[in-house]
Formats: C-alpha cells, sequence, structure tokens
C-alpha cells in the first residue's frame, strides 16, 4: 500500500502522497505504452522504503507538524 501514498493520507502530509499516487499511476501507464514504467515503479519501490523507515524512525512529521509516535 505504500506505493499508492496510503500512510501518508493518514498521518495528513496530503502533498507527498499525492505524489506517490501520481507516480505509482505513470509507472503503470507507461509499462504498457512504452515500456519505461520499471523504471518508475523501481524509483517508487525505493522512495517508499526510505519512506517507510523515516515513518518507523520518528523522522516524520504530522500533517499538522506534530511528531508521531
Amino acid at each position: 500500500m505504500g506505493g499508492f501514498g496510503i500512510g501518508r493520507w493518514y498521518i495528513g502530509t496530503h502533498g507527498v502522497a499525492a505524489g506517490q499516487l501520481v507516480l505509482w499511476f505513470l509507472a503503470f501507464v507507461t509499462s504498457f505504452i512504452f515500456g519505461i514504467g520499471l523504471v518508475l515503479f523501481v524509483g517508487l519501490g525505493i522512495w517508499v522504503l526510505v519512506d517507510a523507515i523515516m515513518i518507523f524512525t520518528g523522522s516524520v512529521r504530522d500533517g499538522d507538524g506534530r511528531v508521531l509516535r
């Protein structure tokens, strides 16, 4: 679910969530049309992995700027 930005929607950082969702959609569409979707999916996977590490280590705040616990 990380590729869809669901965790980011939940904590209120909607800009990052929208970026992840748009990148997933572009990767999905271009994988059928141009065949470059794999590169975008790899980039999205790296983004999701780094994002998950940042969230679990407490480096990310919610949409209102509060520390997550």
